[in-house]
């Protein structure tokens, strides 16, 4: 999945500009350096360990899913299978 970055220069006080780059979807998500190059490089990594961490935490993490009415149970739980979640408990009707 393609997340969208932003990317914005930071002016120091002490005159420099350094760049930094954000992932708004992956709240915390950051990267930073002296040029845009080297910041999108250092965010590119930080999302890589960001969303290997997010997977790894979502394996422990206890969902339970309500379904109104039966509708959107068969969406939901291949959604949260396919992103990794593995205890996922359907509340029955």
């Amino acid at each position: 999945m393609d997340y969208a970055m932003k990317v914005y220069p930071m002016h120091l006080e002490n005159g420099k500009t350094e760049w930094c780059v954000e992932y708004p979807d992956l709240k915390g998500c950051v990267g930073g350096g002296d040029t845009i190059e080297e910041a999108i490089a250092d965010a590119q990594a930080t999302k890589s360990v960001y969303l290997s961490y997010l997977k790894e935490e979502g394996k422990k993490l206890k969902i339970v899913y309500t379904p109104l009415h039966g509708t959107g149970n068969t969406v939901a739980s291949r959604l949260l299978n396919e992103l990794g979640f593995e205890n996922v408990y359907v509340v029955p009707e």
